[in-house]
């Protein structure tokens, strides 16, 4: 064996040994997200509870976290708070505009996902209820936020 041919093979040796012993670092490969939130990384305190319920309100509480409009309100047509929006049925308020509900025209949707029937924002309710354990806080804080949810999805489960 000549010298160059010795020197190759202990430079592509030792090049594979370092190659395999740089891939070991199990704690590089096995890193939490930077870059978002998730379910490892989340849970984790009061705050975290709090940011999540706070998140939640918009998706069933109509005009929540938007001010005093909230946009076109259906079937009533209405543009305004939740209290005007209910008050179109009543005789508090007379609408502006023809009500289909108030001349008992309505028809109630019959599509899959139409007409309320649409349970994708109970799912984020679920996923509160599978991971708030994960919470270092005391139980009654965690009971305090499990009450809300709790509130909220039996709300709209009987809405349905």
């Amino acid at each position: 064996m000549t010298r160059t041919n010795i020197i190759y093979k202990i430079t592509l040796f030792t090049c594979i040994v370092t190659l395999f012993y740089s891939c070991k670092k199990d704690d590089f490969t096995t890193r939490l997200p930077l870059d978002r939130l998730g379910d490892e990384n989340f849970w984790r305190s009061e705050n975290d509870l709090r940011l999540y319920n706070n998140a939640i309100y918009p998706l069933y509480i109509t005009g929540f976290g938007t001010g005093f409009a909230d946009g076109t309100l259906q079937p009533w047509g209405v543009n305004a708070s939740k209290i005007v929006y209910g008050d179109v049925i009543t005789d508090n308020l007379i609408p502006n505009s023809y009500s289909t509900v108030a001349a008992n025209t309505y028809t109630v949707p019959t599509l899959s996902g139409s007409g309320g029937w649409n349970f994708s924002n109970i799912r984020v309710l679920n996923i509160f209820l599978d991971n708030y354990n994960k919470a270092t806080v005391s139980d009654d804080i965690k009971h305090l936020y499990l009450a809300e949810v709790y509130f909220l999805k039996h709300g709209i489960i009987l809405k349905k």
